[in-house]
């Protein structure tokens, strides 16, 4: 949000908060004063502002949306686009010329924002902590589900997958490991609230299969056709110099960036390389 900051001195032309209209927000039409000159000055002429109290205020405008979900608020916290600073004010809703506008008030900071008149801000209104990535980073992807029951190690070669139903050259029924990646592993949740041991599914890359394949419980003989398919939020990771997709779960975003939980299962952790355009890469691209 862009803000018009308003403190006791006469450098916002004498205006006070209740003397100000919605034209005074328009950047178009505010043209600095610059007082600091070579010329002579007379007597009586404006050399500078003296500020006399560290009390200040901040008016925003509100949206619909914004104010219904900030009108239980007393305070609010700031951060300051100009230098990354954050600050906590009173806060409250004012109307004017019949549109809301959020008034913060603070005790200290002016001096840091004296000379401007308005201010670039993000209001900080949730507690959600994680890791900060763009929203431009952020890919949706297909996969096959598939019960984790299916899924089993290759004792040979230690790597995870599925036994997918084959035939001999004879026709008789036979089974081929097939390694396929886990992309995530998420518990299926139960209709019916009863206290059953909980399903798992797995999401695999539908490159892995192809639809209409079988595959064998290697514990039941029991067999499961391969076709449910589901979406994935994640991002590109490119640590190792290509991208691999890596799931992610959004604790809250704004029009710009989210935030994620960090160190979750098949997802990101802190200091991950990430794609930061993602609909310009696909998966395994090489990335120098």
């Amino acid at each position: 949000s862009d803000g018009i900051i308003l403190y006791s001195t006469d450098n916002y032309e004498g205006k006070t908060i209740d003397t100000v209209t919605a034209e005074d927000f328009d950047q178009n039409s505010y043209h600095e004063t610059d007082l600091k000159t070579s010329d002579s000055v007379k007597a009586g002429d404006d050399v500078y502002s003296i500020i006399t109290d560290e009390r200040w205020s901040l008016l925003i405008p509100l949206s619909e949306k914004q104010a219904e979900k900030l009108k239980d608020r007393s305070t609010i916290r700031v951060k300051f686009q100009k230098d990354d600073m954050t600050q906590t004010g009173d806060f409250s809703i004012i109307t004017i010329d019949g549109e809301r506008y959020g008034q913060i008030d603070f005790n200290k900071g002016l001096i840091r924002y004296a000379s401007d008149r308005f201010l670039d801000i993000e209001l900080v209104t949730n507690t959600s902590t994680g890791l900060k990535i763009l929203l431009s980073s952020i890919v949706i992807k297909d996969f096959y589900v598939i019960p984790d029951s299916y899924a089993t190690t290759d004792p040979q070669s230690g790597a995870t997958g599925f036994m997918l139903a084959t035939k001999t050259k004879s026709g008789k029924a036979a089974t081929t490991f097939k390694s396929a990646s886990i992309y995530a592993s998420i518990e299926e949740k139960s209709s019916s609230g009863s206290s059953e041991d909980p399903v798992s599914n797995d999401y695999v890359d539908k490159s892995s299969f192809k639809e209409g394949d079988a595959i064998v419980n290697p514990d039941t003989g029991e067999k499961y056709v391969i076709g449910e398919t589901d979406t994935l939020q994640g991002v590109y990771c490119i640590n190792k110099g290509y991208a691999v997709f890596r799931c992610i779960e959004v604790l809250d975003q704004n029009e710009e960036y989210a935030i994620v939980a960090k160190n979750t299962s098949y997802g990101l952790s802190r200091y991950d390389h990430i794609v930061r355009n993602a609909d310009q890469v696909k998966e395994q691209d090489i990335l120098y």
